[in-house]
């Protein structure tokens, strides 16, 4: 089974390019929504995180709220660092068992979104990883008009990722969203393709 990383800096369109090639046939997960699943399924993660951070990351109902770890993480590399190396290494579990279904049910291919692939080591993971960047201002504007972000909260958060140009420089295919998505979707038809003749599906 042929193992695809997919990532990108933040608003680049790397979610949007995952669900074109699912729609081509791939499998998939995504990384962040692994990592949510394990921050608010498992106690000992929770009991971690308040005996770190203190009860300010918690909702009235005592439970961790999205929010308020946010805002304690994307404030700070060090505690940035923290929760990775507490989710990370869980994620990368969770992802191995999901390929290793996939693999099962004989999949051809398997693709992980993940906006930290590189600098999690996940990359390790993959047979090969395909990382979609777009120009700043672009990203800018994407991002603040759909999550009502501020530019300085996504300077901030954009900060405390691996730069575009580091991605790029490890990547093994690079897709340019810098047009409209009819443009993108043609993008990944052509990736599709050469994925096809070099028979890794």
């Amino acid at each position: 089974m042929f193992r695809l990383g997919v990532t990108g800096s933040i608003g680049s369109g790397k979610s949007t390019v995952t669900k074109l090639l699912k729609d081509l046939g791939a499998s998939s997960s995504n990384s962040d929504h692994v990592a949510k699943e394990i921050l608010y399924s498992m106690g000992y993660v929770r009991d971690a995180l308040v005996a770190h951070f203190g009860t300010q990351i918690l909702d009235p109902d005592g439970g961790i709220s999205r929010h308020n770890l946010a805002q304690v993480v994307f404030n700070n590399r060090n505690n940035q660092k923290f929760i990775n190396n507490l989710i990370h290494p869980l994620v990368h579990q969770e992802t191995e068992n999901m390929m290793e279904r996939a693999e099962r049910q004989n999949d051809a291919w398997f693709i992980v979104d993940a906006p930290l692939m590189f600098e999690s080591g996940i990359s390790e993971q993959m047979d090969k990883v395909l990382v979609v960047t777009a120009p700043d201002g672009q990203r800018i504007k994407r991002v603040c008009e759909r999550n009502q972000m501020s530019e300085q909260d996504f300077l901030k958060r954009d900060k405390l990722q691996m730069s575009q140009d580091k991605k790029t420089e490890k990547a093994d295919y690079i897709i340019v969203n810098d047009g409209s998505f009819d443009d993108l979707a043609a993008k990944v038809e052509d990736l599709f393709k050469i994925f096809k003749e070099s028979k890794f599906i």
